[in-house]
């Protein structure tokens, strides 16, 4: 196979796992904030400020890396032992909430803590996933700019479509949540 193949179906699959990980993670956060809106809005807030804070940092040292390949490697790597370590740091949230309680008074506050901690749980695999686009992008495109984007992009969306049908729909429903969160890990 040729590597640009490989490349966008590695991504893809990476794509994949990130959108395993998003809808998995939403019910044990739930427990913890309570309302799905709210969780789903820390949750989508987390991954999206997470991608564009890895890809800037990635992009700022892009030009540094020598070995792009085992570069994202190790960063898809990084991420998916870091999504299997989160099932043993999620139940923890529920300490953590008994201790921010006492915020409680000011509903403000005390959500706005509760946030921040989620977030700062997330943030960590999200820049990883941000900076896996910065290094794809310089192993894929080459001199079709335009078009090797829009082939990334796409392979990204699938990716992501494709995630979000298998944990809603056949990962959580078959395996629960941990085994989905193993297999998003392993992907």
């Amino acid at each position: 196979m040729e590597l640009k193949k490989l490349i966008i179906i590695l991504f893809g699959i990476g794509s994949v796992a990130a959108l395993v990980y998003e809808i998995a993670w939403i019910r044990p956060i739930q427990f913890v904030l309570g309302s799905t809106a709210y969780t789903l809005s820390i949750i989508f807030a987390a991954f999206m400020a997470g991608l564009a804070l890895g890809s800037k940092i990635m992009s700022k040292y892009l030009h540094r890396i020598h070995n792009t390949v085992q570069t994202y490697a190790l960063v898809e790597l990084c991420i998916g032992l870091y999504g299997i370590l989160l099932l043993w740091l999620l139940p923890f949230l529920p300490k953590i909430y008994n201790n921010l309680y006492i915020l409680h008074t000011n509903f403000y506050l005390f959500e706005f803590a509760l946030a921040i901690t989620v977030f700062v749980l997330l943030l960590i695999p999200t820049s990883l996933m941000g900076a896996a686009w910065p290094l794809v992008s310089k192993l894929y495109i080459h001199k079709s700019v335009g078009k090797d984007v829009s082939k990334l992009y796409f392979a990204n969306n699938i990716g992501a479509i494709i995630g979000c049908v298998l944990a809603g729909l056949v990962f959580i429903p078959l395996f629960g949540i941990k085994s989905s969160v193993v297999l998003a890990g392993i992907m």
